[in-house]
This record gives C-alpha cells, structure tokens and sequence, in this order.
C-alpha cells in the first residue's frame, strides 16, 4: 500500500511540498565566474540608465561631472606637517566578497587645557582644535589633487565654495509659517572659514586659486548646488 503525504502538519498548516532547483539556475562554479556575472551586471544597469538618460525629458543635472572628478584638479603645496601617506587613491571595487576587520579601540586622549566641552564630555583643547581645523583644511586641498576619488573632490569643492552665509527655511508649527534662519560660517567649529582662519590662510585667495584650475562645468555644477545648500 503506497504511503500518502500529508498536505496539512500537526498545526493544521498548508505543507509546501521540496521543489526542484530550477535549471535555469547553478552554482558559481568558480570566483572568475562571480566576478564575470558581476560586470555583466554592471554594464546591464549602465546601459538601462543610459537608455533612461536619452528618453527621459529631463536632462541629467551634472553631465559627466563626476568622469572629470576622477582626475587631479589642483596642484598645491601643502606644509610638510600635513601631508599625508596617501600618494594616490585606487579605485575601489564593486563589491568585496570578503570583509574582516580586526576593530581596535582607540583611547581619547585630548591635550592641552579644555577650552570646550561637549555634551559627550569629551575636551576640546584650543591647541587640539586648531590642529584639527588646519589639518581638515590641507586634507582637503589633498583630496583635489589625488586621483580616482571623485566623491571626496565633490564634497571638498562643496565646503570651499559655501556662501559664507546661507538661509534656512524652517516651519513654524506655533506661527504656521516658514521662518528663515541665516547662519554663518563663523559659528561652526569646521567650516572652511573657521579652518582657513586656524590655518592662517586666506579663504579668498584659497578659493579663488581653486576656482582658476576647475572645469567650467565642475564650477558650475558646484555653484548650482552651493545655491540651495
């Protein structure tokens, strides 16, 4: 007498009965197969977009801005205290089939006497944050003349090129209203503002040497977006 299965379990649930895999479907046999499948991917998207990008009615915003970032935009002669070890940025992958990290705990150590607290308790001494202002503004001016960090250069060219003042439009649930608070670059700690002055550098100047090695179109694009920043 042959054996019936059940279509329902103790619970009197529905039993999905096992299903074949698919023979559309196998294993990657090997990881140069992985990463062919990868690309294939890759370059499917790319070519979905494009095909968008020629048929959509709206134009893209910045057309090969970010091809242009990959390269070098500035050359600068940063002070010996801050150059970094980095002598060039290789592009990163797609993917990482594999991420170990050993995490080590770094202590907080400030020097000097606190001259700011924060909420966290945590010390800022005035040497501490002057380094630290000046070391952010010769890191970026780095991030220009490197190469293969196209989002980095954009993030810099976006805090140098800041207005030195700009508008925030917030709702006033009590007025029912928008109210618009302006606020300067002097009253946070890291603007490029506050970093040229730790620096003891000019912003002008600064800005204005960055502005004669870009890209009419990377200038611009920054100045499209520094508008409603």
């Amino acid at each position: 007498m042959g054996c019936i299965m059940a279509t329902i379990d103790l619970l009197g649930m529905p039993v999905v009965p096992p299903q074949a895999p698919s023979k559309g479907r196998k294993l990657l046999a090997n990881l140069g197969e992985l990463l062919e499948r990868r690309a294939a991917k890759h370059e499917a998207g790319k070519k979905r977009l494009m095909k968008y990008l020629e048929e959509s009615s709206t134009a893209p915003l910045f057309d090969d801005l970010f091809d242009t970032l990959t390269k070098a935009l500035v050359r600068v002669n940063l002070p010996a205290a801050y150059v970094s070890d980095i002598a060039d940025v290789a592009p990163a992958a797609e993917e990482s089939l594999e991420v170990e990290s050993d995490l080590v705990d770094i202590p907080y150590v400030s020097w000097g006497s606190p001259l700011v607290i924060d909420a966290n308790g945590f010390g800022w001494s005035k040497e501490g944050l002057v380094y630290l202002q000046t070391k952010l503004l010769w890191r970026s001016f780095e991030e220009l003349m490197l190469e293969h960090n196209p989002m980095d250069k954009w993030d810099a060219l976006k805090w140098i090129f800041r207005p030195l003042v700009w508008k925030d439009y917030l709702w006033d649930q009590n007025a029912g209203r928008s109210v618009c608070i302006e606020t300067h670059q002097r009253t946070l700690p890291f603007s490029f503002h506050n970093c040229c002055l730790a620096a003891g550098m000019d912003g002008d100047v600064l800005r204005e040497g960055v502005r004669r090695n870009l890209p009419t179109d990377v200038l611009n694009a920054v100045e499209r977006v520094c508008r409603f920043d």
